[in-house]
């Protein structure tokens, strides 16, 4: 009896980190301001902290070359160079992972046919991995993957399955966000270098924007123009 309360306390203690896990996730996720990089980091983190796991990796896959590219990495180690930090779409456990698109669970590390380096396994006492796929509408951005020096039980498993889809969606939203802030910054500087005389007005003939030639040609600064019309400016 006493073994199985305490059991269930051990349960109930995980899931209470594993909500966590979500929440924090949720936030980094969330940030505007924070660069693709941050967010991956803190959620990376949050795995280690939540999960007890040894240390936690995310890479993002590269279309153009196919390649893995680590970048994220918290725990036991936390350098983002070195011999995995550009993983062959299809080599090793995580390239396969991202290949296949189906996650990689062990709880036998140091026997398993896909860890390579299984010296390094005995030597640093590691017992578990689990590898996810990360996935939007079918396709795969990156891999998220955790080693621990215990077994991993189911819950702690499905809690990275969980958190796998969200970081997804937002390492997506992330990329389509730094894609529309480098347009509009694009087409900002064509608009402001133009050597045309450029305004928009609203219906009522307010200037709502103009260009450096038209501030030149009228001999205005935008403050002194924007909100007025045409009437206000040359009675």
């Amino acid at each position: 009896d006493i073994s199985e309360r305490k059991r269930l306390q051990e349960r109930q203690a995980r899931l209470a980190r594993h909500a966590v896990l979500h929440v924090e996730v949720n936030a980094a996720v969330g940030e505007s301001e924070k660069s693709l990089r941050a967010m991956l980091q803190i959620c990376a983190a949050a795995v280690v902290r939540h999960l007890e796991a040894a240390f936690a990796r995310i890479w993002l896959l590269n279309e153009e070359q196919k390649v893995l590219e680590l970048e994220a990495s918290a725990g036991l180690y936390t350098h983002l160079d070195g011999e995995h930090s550009r993983i062959p779409l299809g080599s090793f456990k995580i390239g396969l992972i991202a290949r296949e698109q189906q996650p990689h669970l062990t709880n036998t590390v140091q026997a398993d046919e896909r860890v390579s380096d299984k010296d390094w396994a005995r030597r640093e006492g590691m017992i578990s991995f689990a590898g996810y796929p990360l996935l939007v509408e079918g396709r795969t951005v990156g891999v998220i993957a955790m080693f621990a020096r215990q077994s991993l039980e189911l819950d702690t498993i499905e809690a990275l399955e969980s958190v796998a889809p969200i970081i997804a969606q937002g390492v997506e939203r992330k990329r389509t966000q730094d894609t529309l802030r480098e347009t509009q910054r694009l087409i900002q500087a064509i608009f402001d270098n133009s050597s045309a005389v450029i305004h928009v007005k609203d219906l009522d003939g307010h200037f709502l924007l103009v260009n450096r030639k038209f501030e030149d040609v009228v001999g205005l600064r935008s403050p002194e123009i924007l909100g007025k019309t045409s009437f206000d400016l040359f009675p």
